[in-house]
């Protein structure tokens, strides 16, 4: 990445370097808003490769922590708040991208995955334009940081705020005179408006990466991505490799 802002590409698509020199369209197919971050610190502030990469890492264990707190903290209290981020950061997959994976744009991605989760629901609780931009700008800052966790975090956010509509638009009926099918379906109607709105804003917001990755996947050769290592059938674990004290 820093080679191609050297370049003058800030936003790229290519990779020059990779193949045999012939090139490959890495960032077309991969989310680049971690490396972004870290080469701000490199080029305007002299951090080392080593050293802005690291950071970043730091940056996003921080913003994850405050991320999950901030969500949980919004419907359960303080005390909820400061286990739930706990958790979150020293869950064991969490662990595993920061000292095995050592995978910037996942580790990133644990940042967006509760400011998406907040910013929706408080878009159906209090739907308000503010909540709408910030479910938009969260769900983009996904998108772009790691197009791999929005595809399995997506189908989880849309039961989400689905279970969400249905409960708060039912107390919100129950509560007024009247009720009926065609009321509870209205009801249900202008809950599903801001996140859905929210969430069209943001596919909006990250259509400079996503839109060329659909467009033009035909041009890419993708069967590399899905055979080898990267066999998601090569990757189940027996029973007791679950309670191993040791990699393997």
């Amino acid at each position: 990445y820093d080679r191609l802002v050297q370049d003058g590409i800030w936003w790229p698509r290519w990779s020059p370097d990779f193949a045999f020199g012939y090139g490959y369209p890495f960032f077309n197919i991969y989310g680049l808003f971690s490396h972004f971050l870290a080469e701000l610190l490199h080029h305007f502030l002299g951090f080392s490769h080593t050293a802005a990469v690291e950071s970043i890492f730091g940056v996003s264990i921080v913003a994850a922590a405050g991320a999950m707190y901030a969500f949980v903290r919004s419907w359960g209290g303080r005390t909820a708040g400061v286990i739930a981020a706990l958790v979150y950061t020293y869950a064991p997959y969490h662990l595993l991208n920061l000292y095995v994976r050592a995978n910037l744009a996942e580790s990133m991605a644990f940042v967006w995955l509760p400011l998406v989760l907040w910013t929706a629901r408080q878009s159906v609780v209090r739907p308000r334009v503010r909540w709408v931009i910030g479910l938009a700008v969260s769900y983009a800052g996904l998108m772009l940081t790691s197009n791999l966790v929005i595809v399995l975090f997506t189908p989880l956010l849309a039961g989400y705020v689905l279970v969400l509509t249905v409960v708060y638009s039912g107390a919100r009926v129950g509560a007024a005179s009247g009720e009926g099918r065609g009321a509870r379906v209205r009801a249900w109607l202008r809950a599903c408006i801001a996140p859905l709105l929210g969430g069209l804003a943001g596919l909006g917001l990250s259509a400079v990466f996503w839109l060329p990755m659909l467009l033009e996947r035909q041009y890419v050769r993708v069967d590399q991505w899905f055979a080898g290592r990267y066999d998601f059938r090569g990757h189940f674990v027996y029973l007791h490799q679950l309670f191993s004290p040791t990699w393997g």
